[in-house]
Formats: structure tokens, C-alpha cells, sequence
């Protein structure tokens, strides 16, 4: 995580994202995407609100050629 990552505070809209992205059933990785943030940074914050967001199946994760 980059110290910009951090420091970032998140607004009443970003918190409002996030309830979305997991009423939605977006995945952890989509929401740190969608809200521009670290993956670990939206982990916290959604354990933080007793929120779930499933991490993405091995599947959909990036592979080395």
C-alpha cells in the first residue's frame, strides 16, 4: 500500500460506495478498483462497517505466462 493509500480518508460518498459494491455483490478486488484504493485499505474499511465482499476466485486472478 502507497502512503497516498494511507492517507486517503474516505468521504460519506466513498463509505456510500462501498455499502453499493456489496449490496451489489461486487467483488473486493472490483470495489478497490471502482473506488480507487488499495485492496487491503477496503478490506479494513469494510470489516470496519461489518460489510462482506467476497475476494475474486483464483480464476479470475491475473496469471504468469
Amino acid at each position: 500500500m502507497s502512503m497516498s493509500d494511507q492517507s486517503k480518508s474516505w468521504s460519506e460518498l466513498d463509505i456510500d460506495d462501498l455499502k453499493n459494491c456489496a449490496r451489489r455483490g461486487i467483488t473486493l478486488e472490483g470495489a478497490a478498483t471502482l473506488l480507487g484504493r488499495d485492496l487491503l485499505d477496503v478490506a479494513q474499511k469494510a470489516e470496519a462497517l461489518g460489510l462482506t465482499l467476497q475476494l475474486a476466485g483464483r480464476d479470475h486472478l491475473p496469471r504468469r505466462i
